[in-house]
């Protein structure tokens, strides 16, 4: 039940940063280089929090995860600068079908009949919720491809994460495995860092920097995503892959109805209709991962 109830706080979380960045003026490339560059006192303290030994265990074992997460991030928030919250999150939820795919084989999970058709009714709201929000909302070309490119991404982060997550084999992390959370994030975090600065530095010229109003937002934008990551990374080890990838559709509907309130995008009826599919479907989902699921013990000592 912990398991699952930290993927719907990153849920909300995730909610919450993508209309952020939305509502700032500055360009999705120096929007993430000031977000990794202002959480590294953080980065570093999550991932010392275990000591020096396992410090350097954990960043030689798991910086791929970093190259990952640093470019999907620069991605969506670019996408995100470019094309309507509804678009963006829409191709995003499409992650749960590429998960199946790969989780039962990779992963060694079980999935079961009444995830397969609940994520297929998901889908489907999703689908609706985006029908009726592109319709009314700005949308380019180049973010549209954008936003396919960082599903891609996001899947491969989200799997690989899961992978190193996942309970100790007893063969001394060859391949990794029982990476502790926390540590993990820490190395997420600065490698996404070392890999975004010379990007940005490069490509993202004299404009679009972040300017007044747009640094109140950041410190939220720096956090709030960051602490979802972590309860994700750390759900990783007691929740299935596929599950947690379709709670997190919630994000789809959640962002539109924020969009619709706070950034003036359309939300009518197909967006209420689908969004009703997808929060049910989530919740009977919830509900029945959380009976199947064993008692979680006490995070990594």
């Amino acid at each position: 039940m912990l398991g699952v109830s930290a993927v719907v706080g990153a849920t909300l979380a995730w909610t919450l940063g993508t209309l952020l960045v939305k509502s700032m003026d500055a360009s999705g490339l120096w929007i993430t280089f000031w977000r990794f560059v202002l959480v590294i006192p953080l980065a570093l303290a999550f991932l010392l929090s275990r000591g020096w030994k396992q410090a350097r265990r954990t960043f030689r074992a798991t910086w791929p995860g970093g190259v990952l997460f640093g470019i999907h991030v620069l991605v969506y928030f670019s996408a995100l600068r470019t094309t309507s919250v509804a678009v963006v999150t829409f191709v995003a939820a499409l992650q749960p079908v590429l998960v199946m795919l790969v989780a039962g084989r990779w992963l060694g999970e079980r999935i079961t009949p009444v995830i397969v058709a609940w994520s297929l009714v998901s889908i489907a709201g999703v689908g609706l919720v985006v029908v009726g929000s592109a319709a009314g909302g700005e949308t380019t070309p180049l973010g549209n491809v954008l936003a396919v490119v960082t599903l891609f991404l996001w899947t491969a982060y989200f799997l690989v994460s899961k992978w190193l997550r996942r309970p100790a084999d007893g063969t001394d992390w060859d391949p990794p495995s029982g990476i502790d959370a926390v540590p993990y994030q820490g190395t997420v975090l600065l490698v996404s860092c070392a890999v975004v600065t010379p990007l940005v530095l490069v490509f993202g010229g004299g404009t679009g920097q972040v300017r007044g109003g747009d640094w109140l937002v950041m410190i939220p934008v720096m956090l709030v995503p960051s602490i979802g990551h972590l309860m994700v990374n750390w759900a990783h080890r007691y929740v299935a892959a596929s599950v947690s990838s379709l709670v997190v559709l919630a994000v789809p509907v959640l962002a539109g109805v924020g969009a619709a309130v706070f950034l003036g995008e359309p939300f009518g009826p197909l967006q209420i209709g689908g969004g009703a599919l997808v929060l049910a479907s989530t919740g009977v989902v919830v509900h029945h991962s959380t009976r199947a699921a064993s008692e979680i013990p006490p995070e990594d000592a």
